[in-house]
């Protein structure tokens, strides 16, 4: 839930499959426990298909089943029960998904992961170009949870997107396994992507890689990946059309209250492939968004951001409220680059966003242009307010 507090008001620029026999039958045919039944446009229930809520037996091996039982001309639901579903990786390193397919949760239906494990959901694209990959996947209502322990590290889970489209979040919880090193999910060279409505929390982040962001941004190239897919092809396309709405993006509390974990950051990218010849990422919209208490990103160079773009067109943050409770500012807070001396970005536009107690050390919002081939179509407004009679720093500054 978003806090109410003082803001400053944002100032803003601009067969037999696995094991299993298969039977055309009609839609919600029950069959015993174990059998999986492929039929076009039919909804299963995850619990008769043979996976197990008990929270303590390894659900990998059979959520793959289930899913190799349907071809992606099928458009299957997978319903998921109440119950806690563990995954490990003991026998697969990632479930891979098919084009066509549902994942719809129950309340209180968990995927969990534990003990260091970590697990991918692969989006495999066996051929180049946009239309390489699969699509038309949707979760709704999923949880995604996690533990972290000074034994086992960081458990995590993590979408791996290539070439992937319309795929759709809706009402998700992602929570405590994001990897210290990568990302809750990864849109690499894909498109027609929408997160809404949902919550993330907690980075038990590496120190060397505490920039990294719950969803990235990036191009189909094999260094972007988080799980790669044997025989997949990459083409360094850029994702575009990445609409992020109506999500909260807030930090595990100890009892007293104080920062367990802070959140994670929210968005961005950080490289470019082959100087983005293959074009650049655009249209991306961060819009209605709450983030609380994301990790303070002070480097020696002063260039620390929460939300980092690099050589990106039709860029729309707006709307949002960046609020830190118990954290202190970053360096930058928004930082956009155009790092690429012969290439220009264009139509930046951060609008009517709340800053609440943010105080960064520079800048709110960071425009550099330093290497870059410039920056145009900014939209701003300056901000209204001050923090505790202090005069603001540099709160927007074209580098």
């Amino acid at each position: 839930m978003k806090k109410p507090g003082k803001y400053i008001l944002g100032l803003m620029l601009l067969g037999t499959v696995g094991g299993f026999s298969l039977a055309n039958v009609g839609t919600n045919h029950q069959v015993n426990q174990g059998a999986i039944v492929a039929h076009a446009a039919t909804t299963v229930n995850a619990v008769n298909q043979g996976m197990k809520a008990d929270g303590k037996t390894d659900n990998s091996a059979t959520l793959q089943r289930i899913i190799n039982a349907y071809s992606a001309e099928d458009n299957v639901t997978i319903h998921v029960p109440k119950g806690t579903y563990l995954f490990t990786n003991d026998d697969l390193k990632a479930i891979e998904l098919h084009s066509n397919i549902t994942f719809d949760f129950d309340d209180g239906a968990i995927f969990k992961i534990a003990n260091g494990d970590r697990m991918a959901f692969a989006y495999p694209s066996p051929s180049a170009g946009y239309d390489g990959g699969i699509s038309n996947v949707t979760w709704k209502n999923a949880t995604f949870e996690g533990d972290y322990n000074s034994t086992d590290g960081q458990s995590v889970f993590v979408q791996s997107m290539n070439h992937a489209q319309n795929v759709t979040f809706d009402g998700c919880t992602f929570d405590n396994c994001e990897s210290p090193t990568g990302h809750y999910i990864d849109i690499d060279g894909s498109h027609n992507v929408d997160i809404t409505n949902s919550t993330f929390t907690g980075f038990n982040a590496s120190t060397d890689f505490d920039y990294k962001e719950a969803i990235q941004v990036d191009y189909s190239d094999t260094k972007a990946m988080s799980y790669h897919v044997s025989g997949d092809k990459y083409d360094d396309l850029a994702s575009y059309d990445i609409n992020v709405t109506n999500n909260n993006f807030i930090p595990l509390s100890k009892a007293s209250g104080a920062v367990k974990s802070f959140a994670p950051n929210p968005i961005g990218e950080h490289v470019v492939y082959k100087k983005g010849v293959h074009g650049l990422i655009h249209d991306i919209h961060f819009t209605g968004n709450f983030v609380q208490d994301a990790k303070p990103l002070l480097d020696d160079s002063g260039d620390g951001a929460n939300i980092h773009f690099i050589m990106v067109n039709n860029l729309y943050i707006s709307g949002n409220t960046f609020e830190n409770v118990n954290a202190l500012g970053s360096g930058n807070y928004i930082r956009i680059t155009n790092s690429i001396s012969n290439i220009a970005i264009s139509n930046i536009q951060i609008t009517n966003n709340k800053f609440v107690n943010l105080d960064p050390d520079n800048r709110y919002i960071y425009f550099d242009n330093s290497k870059g081939g410039g920056i145009s179509k900014l939209r701003s407004q300056e901000i209204k307010s001050h923090l505790l009679n202090r005069t603001f720093r540099l709160y927007f500054q074209m580098g």
